[in-house]
Formats: C-alpha cells, structure tokens, sequence
C-alpha cells in the first residue's frame, strides 16, 4: 500500500468522478478515488483492474493507496472531499501518452480492438465512448510507440446494473472489430482465458478493503457483492448464446 504525502489538485478529465492528482511516498503520481468515489466504483476499480491485467489487456499500474487521518484534516477546502483511509490509486502514465483520439483508433491492431471491446463487454463496461464528435474513452494512447500505444484506465463503471448492450456496441471505440468474434476459435481461445481468470476472483476480492463497504458519497450507495460480479462473469460460459449477442453476434 502506498502512502500519499502531498496533494497537488484535481484531475482535469473524468466525467463520473474527478481523481485527485497525489504524490505517494514511492514519488509516483497517482490519480486517487477514496471519499470522492461510489463503494461500487472503488470495487469496480479494483476487480476489472485485476481482471484485465489476467486477460493480457494493456491496463495502468494501479495501487491500494493511504491517506491518512491527521493529514487529510489539514487539507484545504478544495481537497476536502478526498477523505481519509485506504483509496484506489492509478499510476500516472509516462510522458508521450494522451487521451485517445477517434483518429488514433486505425493505428491499433484489430486484434488488441476486439480484445477491449470483448472485455468491457464481459465486466459490463459502457463507458469507453468514442466517435467522430469526441466522448470519453477511458484510455491513453501514445504515437509512435514500439509495442502497444494503448493504455486502458478507469474501470469505476464496471458491472453496472443499468448496462444496455445496444448502446455499448453504438458507442465503444472498438465497435467495429465485433466481427472478429465470428470466428468460433477465437470465442473458444477468448472462453477459456476468461474462465481461468474468473477463477481468480476470490483471491482478487480478499485484498478489497473492508472500508470500501461502508464509504459514501451524497445518498448512499450499496456496494458490489462478490457473487453478483461472479454471476456477471460467468455469462460466457453459461449462457453463450445471450452472450455473444452482446457483440451482435
């Protein structure tokens, strides 16, 4: 768990919750949610976090971070909301990358796209929108890059009850890669590494904080349970065919 020792403002993108720009002790930068976030939003966090590194997905580091009481009171009014305790910290991506533009999405591998766009499906992730008129993707992309350019982030809006399948295909960056799915090995490859990683979750879901339950923000907000996540999960391999539909397949 990492220490944050300063405060340095907020982020300026981030349209359900604004994350502290914090300096930890490691002097790492990381975007923070704690008080300023929903308990289902911080869980969210963590488990699609965890999830997608175990799918191979290009994910930011992401850490458990601290803040503590006595420090969080000497905080001016400004930075008041971030509260004290353990919070979720995303590891600020290194110089070069920005925010991903409509434009940037030809120069990723289809592959990788059908990857994203499978996996946010699979952890009921609406919000990665991108078209021509701009959204919010959710993810970074750095020009020029060897390897992969992309970096995925935020996953404050995984498993959301009110998910809508035919708005996530209209609106996700990787929409068009969904025919790639027609192909049956792919989908039984996909199956089997999701199944694997799904057998992890209760390892994921014993390092939650206990407080993450109990934090609030405005009404409160129920936090996620562990078998609903787990019921969302093992929608691929019980009901395929309802699925795959999630993809117009």
């Amino acid at each position: 768990m990492i220490e944050i020792v300063d405060i340095l403002g907020r982020a300026e993108s981030g349209v359900s919750t604004r994350p502290f720009r914090c300096l930890g002790e490691d002097d790492q930068l990381y975007y923070v949610k704690l008080g300023n976030a929903r308990p289902d939003g911080l869980i969210g966090e963590w488990v699609g976090g965890h999830l997608a590194n175990l799918m191979g997905l290009p994910v930011a580091d992401f850490s458990l971070v601290h803040v503590d009481e006595e420090f969080s009171k000497h905080l001016n009014d400004d930075y008041h909301e971030l509260g004290s305790g353990i919070g979720f910290g995303s590891a600020a991506a290194k110089v070069g990358y920005r925010d991903l533009l409509y434009l940037d999405i030809s120069r990723l591998e289809p592959d990788l796209l059908a990857e994203v766009l499978i996996f946010d499906l699979w952890i009921q992730n609406e919000d990665r929108k991108l078209g021509l008129a701009g959204g919010n993707p959710n993810a970074l992309f750095v020009p020029h890059r060897e390897g992969t350019p992309l970096l995925l982030i935020d996953h404050d809006s995984a498993f959301d009850e009110t998910f809508n399948t035919g708005a996530f295909l209209n609106d996700h960056f990787a929409r068009d890669a969904a025919a790639l799915w027609r192909d049956k090995a792919r989908k039984r490859a996909w199956t089997a590494k999701a199944k694997k990683a799904l057998s992890k979750l209760p390892e994921i879901w014993a390092t939650l904080p206990d407080s993450w339950a109990h934090n609030t923000l405005g009404e409160r907000h129920d936090a996620l349970d562990m078998n609903e996540i787990e019921a969302t999960l093992e929608q691929p391999m019980k009901y395929p065919n309802t699925f795959w539909k999630g993809v117009g397949l």
